[in-house]
């Protein structure tokens, strides 16, 4: 969970889903076992929304669709914000009910129950989550596995893999720019 959470190595793309009239807040749809760790894009149809941090927010009717006398802005939503894990919301608010409108991409993590997890973590990352494991491990007072070393070089490897994992899942798996037109 930690390693995902880190990496955001393991990442899903949300089936398109629909969208309502004047409203902004959806749920996203990812798949059993897995929880939202940050939503990384978002797109309303084919249009890729622009990110939007919370504290830049401008309105408070992105939030709340009525505040005092005033009216959130309805059309073609044009960013999005992460309310809170695997919970976006888009702005201005969509204008008409539309099906199939709203998709994203989202890194996740195992839930604690989760039976499965993704193959990459198994293929390309299983050392590196050993390494975690041995480290907080190892640094057990008073067992007779407790070894400050060994959790010291574990650590080590363990969150050099990180840095190798973060720099995949930004990258993906292809050289060269990371702009595609």
């Amino acid at each position: 969970i930690e390693f995902c959470e880190e990496t955001r190595v393991v990442q899903v793309t949300s089936e398109p889903q629909p969208t309502s009239a004047s409203v902004g807040a959806y749920d996203l749809d990812l798949p059993i076992g897995q929880l939202a760790v940050v939503t990384l894009k978002a797109w309303y149809g084919a249009r890729q929304l622009a990110p939007a941090p919370v504290a830049m927010v401008p309105t408070i009717l992105a939030f709340v669709p009525q505040a005092g006398t005033a009216t959130p802005t309805v059309g073609e939503p044009q960013w999005f914000f992460e309310l809170s894990p695997g919970v976006i919301s888009i702005y201005p608010l969509p204008d008409t009910a539309s099906a199939n409108m709203l998709s994203a991409r989202v890194a996740t993590k195992p839930t604690r129950t989760a039976i499965t997890v993704e193959d990459v973590l198994y293929q390309d990352w299983a050392e590196a989550i050993v390494d975690g494991a041995k480290a907080r491990l190892h640094i057990i007072a008073d067992q007779p596995f407790s070894s400050p070393p060994h959790a010291g070089m574990a650590n080590a490897r363990y969150w050099q893999a990180i840095g190798r994992a973060r720099s995949e899942s930004v990258r993906g798996r292809v050289r060269g720019s990371i702009n595609v037109s």
